[in-house]
């Protein structure tokens, strides 16, 4: 005998009883579904909860995905350069062109840890005195890695998934065979780059989900959300006005002793310079 009791029935019994005692916010215009709380107050609303009302589908936005794009008049000579069937597939869903052919970005994994690292060009000569030359030569390529879990069931085989989009589409190789870059969006920015190497790991413990890592070589960082508000306004707080030159202290006596200052490097006679007037701090480049 069937079941008579059904999950919608029992659904919206549960909505209205919720609503009753008051499980969810009623304000006019809010999803009673909606994930997360929109709060004014600092250091309390995530990036995810972006509006206000209207939010039950909100993380289709800001979820983690990944993207490469296919010039335009090529996506089908594109899809049938890929041997594999299962490649094809997924490429259809991880690929697109801008006349809308294709997908929209792929989302079978849970990004959970992402590691960004910027460093500069740099030659520190030491001086046969207590002073340095340094020379900066713009910023180093720079490398994101990433982490997170995949599931690895029969429903949901997102390891392998994976294995063929690193091996097939999103290694540096097979990216610059086509010209192309992988684009990785989450948070509050899109990374255009190309995937250096995958890692994953199979655990008996643990057989249904694999946690797995790689690294991207970037090329650009595009900030796609931001300026909600304004850097906190220290005059606004009734803070001292000094500012962080050490000029604008009264540099008082501590404890009997005379407060002073460690240079590490000569005592400057102008700033940029040193005491014979060579730059202490020397560019060659342009910057970012």
């Amino acid at each position: 005998m069937a079941n008579p009791v059904t999950s919608v029935p029992l659904t919206e019994a549960f909505n209205e009883f919720a609503g009753q005692i008051g499980l969810y916010n009623q304000i006019s215009g809010r999803d009673p579904n909606a994930r997360g709380v929109h709060s004014t107050f600092p250091m309390a609303t995530a990036k995810s909860c972006r509006y206000r009302q209207n939010r039950h589908h909100e993380f289709e936005d800001t979820m983690a995905r990944m993207f490469i794009q296919v010039p335009t008049g090529l996506y089908q000579k594109f899809l049938a350069s890929l041997e594999d069937p299962e490649t094809r597939t997924i490429a259809q869903y991880l690929t697109g062109d801008d006349i809308k052919k294709g997908g929209i970005g792929y989302i079978d994994f849970l990004l959970q840890n992402v590691r960004h690292a910027f460093t500069e060009k740099v030659q520190v000569v030491e001086t046969l005195s207590d002073n340095y030359v340094a020379f900066f030569f713009g910023h180093e390529a720079p490398r994101f890695s990433y982490s997170g879990t995949l599931y690895n069931t029969y429903q949901d085989d997102w390891t392998m998934r994976m294995f063929r989009i690193f091996r097939d589409l999103g290694r540096g190789t097979q990216l610059a065979r086509r010209g192309q870059l992988l684009r990785l969006k989450y948070d509050s920015m899109i990374v255009s780059g190309a995937m250096l190497n995958l890692q994953w790991e199979l655990i008996a413990g643990q057989e249904t989900y694999c946690p797995f890592s790689f690294d991207l070589l970037v090329k650009n960082v595009a900030i796609v959300y931001g300026n909600v508000a304004p850097p906190t306004d220290l005059k606004g707080l009734n803070i001292s006005d000094k500012t962080f030159s050490p000029e604008g202290y009264h540099l008082d006596n501590v404890n009997g002793g005379a407060a002073t200052t460690t240079y590490f490097g000569a005592p400057p006679a102008d700033e940029g310079t040193d005491v014979t007037g060579t730059p202490s701090i020397s560019s060659i480049a342009d910057g970012y």
